[in-house]
């Protein structure tokens, strides 16, 4: 079932929350349709990012006509034609990958990382989250966008106790990354802490003699991940 999306008429100086204009939604084409569509959940979570941060967040790219997105280099069923994406400009006093965790704690299930143009692409797609990119392989894809590459994001390390079934994806991915980078297999680089995430963290305790739980403490296990380089 797809998202539900609104459609609004060209140069609409509708009000979609209290920071954001239907215009900053517009597809901005040189000469292009001007239309507006997009997916109210993307409002809502951008509203969020920008009460959390108290910063305003400025708008690179939103909703894309088939024709605009190929003139830019977008990649084919591109979100950001569906009215599901935006590419959003770092706001000042933020790094690039503090403004992308931002993007993943707002409940965004794409979040990719452009850091030759320093932006931030966001979108509610309805498959599995996607919070990072690999050359390809791993059922990850490359991609250009502007000229830019696309940085693998290696998520952010916890300051909390994490245990299985959490819901703190960009932390679980952190934990993924590490385990992954001391040859243990944790499967595939989601986010989410499942059976194999799990084994993974307890045959990395064995190995470094800590207690066997599969539970990533601050006290012991969360440490001597961060110590893999």
């Amino acid at each position: 079932m797809s998202l539900k999306v609104k459609k609004l008429s060209k140069n609409s100086a509708v009000l979609l929350s209290k920071n954001f204009k239907a215009s900053e939604f517009s597809c901005n084409g040189k000469g292009c349709c001007s239309e507006v569509i997009y997916a109210p959940e993307v409002i809502e979570r951008l509203q969020w990012m920008r009460d959390k941060c108290k910063k305003a967040i400025a708008l690179h790219s939103g909703y894309r006509c088939e024709e605009h997105n190929k003139k830019v280099g977008g990649v084919e069923k591109s979100k950001h034609t569906l009215g599901y994406a935006a590419d959003l400009k770092i706001p000042k006093g933020m790094t690039l990958d503090e403004f992308a965790a931002l993007a993943e704690s707002a409940g965004f299930r794409g979040v990719l990382k452009y850091t030759e143009r320093n932006f931030v692409h966001v979108d509610v797609r309805e498959t599995k989250p996607y919070y990072g990119l690999t050359a390809t392989g791993d059922g990850f894809r490359s991609q250009k966008t502007f000229g830019g590459k696309v940085e693998l994001n290696p998520g952010v390390k916890p300051t909390v106790t994490i245990k299985r079934r959490s819901t703190r994806l960009v932390n679980v991915l952190w934990i993924q990354f590490q385990l992954q980078k001391a040859g243990f297999e944790v499967g595939t680089l989601d986010g989410v802490f499942g059976v194999k995430t799990f084994k993974a963290v307890k045959d990395f305790q064995a190995a470094r003699g800590l207690a066997v739980d599969g539970i990533c403490g601050m006290g012991e296990t969360v440490p001597a991940l961060a110590q893999i380089g």
